[in-house]
């Protein structure tokens, strides 16, 4: 989306969101590699996830945008439907120097296939220190251990109210 900017992101609906916005702004800029962006729903971390993605690329295509459970499912699709070899489909996942942003961690049916896939994609941007954006709700103690260590460095508490909800007239909350 490109109405996604650092610029369009309101910081004054969820002040707590200042590292997170940090961070990506960072990671966008090439001063830090990654961030992982976890915390309560609707704070905005997939806004902030795709203004670095927007920023990161200009005008140019220089990233991927995945919400892991579509990536997983392309993965699927291409290798056994398509007939693809697994580590050519993967190889700019792996190893070329653009920005992954991978969406909602933790949601994917964490089949054996799709863990070792994702494994082998993150923790090869991992060693190669290759600009990664991960988001997640999940209770950090449902991701993969390897991985969190990793890219607990990135690591932001996200907080926040969520600013999908709608005001309901009787001052109570409702989800959009």
């Amino acid at each position: 989306r490109t109405t996604d900017t650092f610029a369009s992101f309101d910081l004054r609906r969820n002040p707590a969101m200042q590292p997170a916005l940090a961070r990506c702004r960072a990671v966008a800029s090439g001063a830090d590699w990654c961030a992982l962006l976890w915390g309560a729903l609707g704070t905005g971390k997939t806004h902030l996830a795709i203004a670095a993605l927007n920023e990161w690329g200009g005008e140019y295509e220089a990233g991927y945008f995945w919400k892991v459970p579509d990536f997983l499912s392309w993965i699927r699709q291409q290798v056994f439907g398509e007939g693809w070899e697994i580590d050519e489909l993967l190889r700019s996942y792996r190893e070329a120097l653009v920005l992954v942003v991978f969406d909602d961690l933790g949601t994917e049916n964490p089949t054996d296939f799709a863990c070792e896939q994702l494994y082998r994609v993150l923790d090869s941007r991992y060693d190669f220190r290759l600009p990664t954006i991960i988001t997640t709700n999940q209770d950090l103690d449902r991701l993969d251990g390897r991985l969190l260590s990793r890219f607990r460095e990135g690591l932001v508490v996200c907080e926040g109210k969520d600013i999908r909800a709608i005001p309901l007239s009787n001052g109570q909350q409702s989800a959009r």
